[in-house]
């Protein structure tokens, strides 16, 4: 399955980070666990064709609106493996494996047949939308939700 990330694919120590026994240390009102990461080390990644730019933009520049350092172009790369999604399908054919606050374990199959389900129910529930006086494209959505953990690349 391929990925989109914006900068090094080594895991990083995550400040976030927090055990279950653990309050989130993020300050309210971003501390409901959403973006708290599910593990010690770890990347965030997107799959590719789900990129959250408002997200994208927010990590690659400064306060100033200056780009950080190293994050000019996006590195593209392919994993097989277990990742951490937010995202949740119910079907016998997915597995999860742990549950950390507000986030799943699962591999890329389960992923790829999540994204596909999530897809068809955003777009079903969205189509009310697509008319001309509101101005709606069906590519310009937020894609937080989509947004995976990763913890080791091999």
């Amino acid at each position: 399955m391929e990925f989109i990330r914006f900068g090094s694919l080594s895991p990083r120590v995550q400040d976030f980070y927090h055990s279950e026994r653990k309050e989130c240390r993020i300050p309210a009102p971003w501390g409901a666990c959403f973006h708290c990461p599910p593990a010690r080390k770890g990347i965030y990644a997107m799959p590719l064709g789900h990129i959250d730019h408002y997200l994208v933009s927010w990590k690659r520049y400064d306060k100033q609106g200056n780009l950080k350092a190293g994050m000019a172009h996006p590195r593209h790369f392919r994993y097989r493996g277990k990742v951490w999604t937010h995202l949740f399908v119910h079907s016998p054919e997915i597995t999860y494996w742990r549950r950390h606050a507000d986030w799943l374990e699962t591999d890329t199959d389960g992923l790829e047949q999540i994204l596909r389900t999530y897809m068809v129910e955003r777009l079903q529930l969205e189509a009310p939308r697509w008319d001309i006086g509101q101005r709606f494209h069906p590519f310009m959505r937020n894609d937080i939700e989509t947004e995976v953990f990763i913890e080791r690349i091999p």
